[in-house]
């Protein structure tokens, strides 16, 4: 329940149900094996009844969660086990609930089941979702059964009291304050044993993730995440401080150190909010060319469901807001003009792509002739890249610029245990005037020169700009030149697309950099990416990221195919000996199942036919060309391993 620090033992839980007092102190790191010293029960405290949605029932079988609550058609019941507590000394310990606690409890059932009718408590039902499918896997049928009896109450009782107080700024910035800690307060809440141990918050991923240990804050608590006392005055009034003294933070290039710079005689005010609205961007209410800039933030294609995660919020706020606002009469969220991809709700790429290119066309027309659209973009999937310009560019807009920033922290539960992305990518858009006809090569051709000065520019500019932020930026930069001609791009005077722009640009700003390998064009991307991987060395997974954007892959594609293996700071390509085994499931299935052999499986096989004294006759009668011959020198080169290129001399001494 806890892990060792210097100033507080570490904490875990006796698995004997009979013992008289299951919580046990260690003032040590915790072992493998540890003895009970109330029961005298041996156990291993890792080794639980619970993992990857499995248990192990009392027989010793393992049954998944999921299937057993269907099977049964139940849903998830809970029992406690432990209370977190701050004691009289100040010093934060854990109890095994006693009798009293068991009547609070009995209390709070009884006081629920006789006024529950008369509490402002969400009745709305769950509706079918990408995301929300996860909580009807566990038979939740109601937004309140994500929560406690205990929370149901507490929050009913406490927008209650907000919503009751006459001065409207102060109830609704309450009202918000409550809703935010909500996110703290639910069956979906997790305990962290890490840090003196704390509970977690509801959307720790962009998900519903059912628990099946989940932890119940306390929201009337004095201290703690849960607490509605501390996130107002740990986050409401500092936003508040904020809006009388405004600020930005700047970072000292060369000293790392972050300073705040407070914003001379600025104020943020409801005097100087012109207009707030709460609808679509597929119509603005504005004139044409009436706006200097257009500062936005578009969905992340399938990445986060917006309006499937704040039905968790909106049916509380609903409660306490349906009579003041006529956007909280619905009972949940709006969501068919909502512009993400979604498969529950049918909407692909196709949907994405006309809604946001509606958005943006609708920005193009209010925009004055020297105005800008800044908008950021974070995502790791280069299909959403590729419809976010799309979009763009079909709107009437020349790409300015892109430029990389970091976003979310390094240890920001969305991708400390998960390979995504840190950055951002900030997108510049004007409405420059498109240009002439021009060939798809002599756009190539334009923009090898162009970016070969931005590569001296940018490096003179900032001395520390990683290659592949420096790729983003010439990215950008390609861009601006293809929507600047847009749609007046040719090939054998037929129009291009924008996929095949997209890898004139790719291949560009790779030669740029000097990244690319000098491998043939037939070989396929992935053997591409993989060489040019083995060609720089170990890099970060944002680095390698950013390499792969250029050839619209990711870091998944690589490690799909056994190609990168280590942890997010340290990516490295792995070995021929590494995937031998997963090449020869490959060789196995027959091009079955999707898992058709790349160029680079081809040359590592037959290297270790030829390390294993094995003959290659029988592949390369199949597989011999030039453009694997030449990948393999390229391998011998990179590895220092002279043994690749002897696979093909001695291809040519069988022949």
């Amino acid at each position: 329940m806890r892990d060792k620090r210097a100033t507080t033992p570490a904490v875990v839980h006796c698995p004997n149900r009979d013992c008289d007092d299951r919580i046990i102190e260690l003032d040590k790191e915790i072992p493998e094996q540890v003895t009970c010293p109330s029961c005298s029960t041996t156990f291993d405290p890792s080794d639980g009844n619970y993992g990857y949605g499995k248990y192990t029932c009392k027989n010793g079988h393992k049954h998944d969660v999921k299937e057993t609550l269907q099977r049964l058609d139940e849903k998830p019941e809970f029992e406690y086990f432990a209370i977190h507590y701050r004691a009289p000394d100040g010093k934060k310990k854990f109890k095994v609930p006693d009798d009293d606690d068991g009547e609070r409890i009995n209390a709070i059932e009884r006081y629920y089941e006789k006024n529950e009718s008369d509490l402002r408590i969400p009745t709305q039902s769950i509706p079918e979702g990408d995301k929300t499918q996860a909580l009807l896997n566990y038979n939740y049928d109601k937004f309140s059964e994500l929560f406690t009896k205990r929370h149901q109450i507490a929050f009913a009782k406490l927008l209650e009291n907000a919503k009751n107080i006459n001065d409207q700024q102060v109830s609704e910035s309450l009202i918000t304050t409550i809703s935010s800690t909500i996110e703290y307060n639910s069956k979906l809440c997790k305990w962290s044993t890490r840090n003196g141990g704390y509970g977690g918050h509801t959307f720790e991923r962009h998900a519903y993730i059912p628990r099946v240990q989940p932890v119940e804050g306390n929201p009337l608590a004095e201290e703690g995440l849960a607490s509605v006392r501390n996130f107002f005055e740990n986050k409401t009034l500092s936003a508040k401080e904020y809006c009388q003294h405004p600020f930005e933070k700047v970072k000292n290039t060369e000293t790392g150190e972050v300073k705040k710079h407070l914003i001379q005689g600025e104020k943020v005010s409801e005097d100087r909010l012109l207009s707030l609205k709460s609808k679509t961007s597929e119509k603005l209410d504005e004139d044409d060319e009436t706006v200097d800039y257009i500062i936005t933030d578009p969905p992340y294609y399938d990445n986060v469901q917006y309006s499937e995660l704040s039905d968790y919020f909106y049916v509380w706020l609903r409660e306490v807001l349906q009579d003041e606002y006529e956007e909280f009469e619905p009972e949940l969220v709006p969501k068919a003009r909502e512009i993400v991809a979604n498969s529950s709700a049918n909407k692909g790429e196709d949907f994405f792509v006309e809604s946001l290119t509606n958005v943006f066309s609708e920005s193009h027309r209010v925009l004055k002739k020297d105005g800008e659209l800044i908008f950021t973009y974070h995502h790791n999937e280069n299909e959403a890249w590729s419809v976010i310009l799309e979009a763009i560019i079909e709107s009437g807009f020349t790409v300015a610029g892109a430029y990389p920033v970091q976003s979310e922290m390094p240890n920001n539960p969305h991708i400390s245990d998960l390979d995504n992305a840190e950055y951002d990518i900030i997108i510049f858009a004007n409405k420059e005037d498109t240009d002439e006809d021009i060939t798809l090569e002599e756009l190539r051709q334009n923009l090898y020169f162009e970016l070969q000065d931005m590569i001296d520019e940018e490096r003179q500019r900032h001395e520390n700009l990683s290659t592949a932020d420096l790729g983003v930026i010439l990215r950008g930069k390609s861009m601006y030149y293809y929507s600047k001609h847009y749609p007046n791009v040719y090939t054998d005077d037929e129009q291009v697309g924008i996929g095949e722009v997209l890898d004139t640009v790719d291949a560009g700003v790779e030669q740029a950099l000097e990244n690319t390998v000098d491998l043939p064009k037939g070989i396929d991307p992935i053997t591409q990416a993989y060489a040019a991987l083995y060609q720089r060395g170990n890099e970060g997974y944002d680095d390698l990221n950013k390499h792969l954007l250029a050839k619209n892959l990711n870091v998944s594609d690589l490690e799909d195919e056994k190609l990168v293996k280590g942890p997010r700071d340290k990516k490295e390509p792995m070995t021929a000996d590494e995937r031998i085994h997963f090449i020869e499931g490959k060789l196995n299935s027959n091009g079955d199942d999707g898992n058709e052999l790349l160029d680079i499986d081809r040359v590592q096989y037959l290297y270790h036919l030829y390390k294993t004294d094995q003959n290659t006759t029988e592949y390369l009668k199949e597989w011999k060309s030039d453009d694997l011959e030449e990948l393999a020198e390229f391998m011998a080169d990179v590895s220092g391993d002279e043994r690749y290129e002897n696979v093909m001399d001695m291809t040519l001494q069988q022949f």
